[in-house]
């Protein structure tokens, strides 16, 4: 059994910890909470775990786990983004790398100002792929909920990312 806990983190690490991340804002954070989405799954696994229902489970446990963090009183709420260095065989030149940088800065930003219900979304949908029906289980909302709460985040980062659009 203990081969199969090390396939899923295999698996699901890098997902869990890039959802943290954007959901948090800080990388220790992130790193705090995922070792602890991972902590409880081999505590208390679900009944009937698989490699792919697993990612679906630590979304939930991991959402659920940074809500409460934020909810826990003193919690520092400043936002670090830091930059991960691009790859160096076929990277763009100084100028374009600038510029890609600058725009993904801004939508961090952007993402990151939205209210936590909008961000959620918008990050379990376009940053994990994840289609309505597994938000809606996630979330512990209906498809319909989901669907508003995506137009509505997708709207608000329209209209935060309008001016910027032309000035890059």
């Amino acid at each position: 059994m203990e081969g199969f806990y090390e396939q899923i983190v295999q698996r699901h690490y890098g997902a869990i910890f890039g959802f943290l991340y954007r959901f948090c804002g800080r990388r220790d954070m992130a790193e705090d909470l995922t070792q602890e989405a991972f902590l409880k799954l081999w505590a208390s696994p679900p009944p009937a775990l698989d490699l792919d229902g697993a990612r679906r489970w630590l979304l939930t446990v991991a959402r659920n786990l940074a809500i409460s963090h934020f909810r826990r009183p003193m919690v520092a709420r400043g936002v670090d983004w830091e930059t991960c260095p691009e790859p160096a065989d076929g990277a763009p030149g100084p100028a374009e790398a600038g510029m890609a940088n600058e725009r993904a800065d801004h939508v961090r930003r952007a993402v990151a100002a939205l209210p936590r219900v909008l961000r959620e979304a918008i990050l379990l949908r376009e940053f994990e792929g994840l289609d309505y029906a597994a938000m809606a289980e996630i979330l512990n909302v209906p498809i319909g909920t989901v669907r508003s709460r995506l137009a509505r985040a997708r709207s608000a980062l329209a209209e935060r990312l309008a001016g910027i659009k032309e000035a890059l």
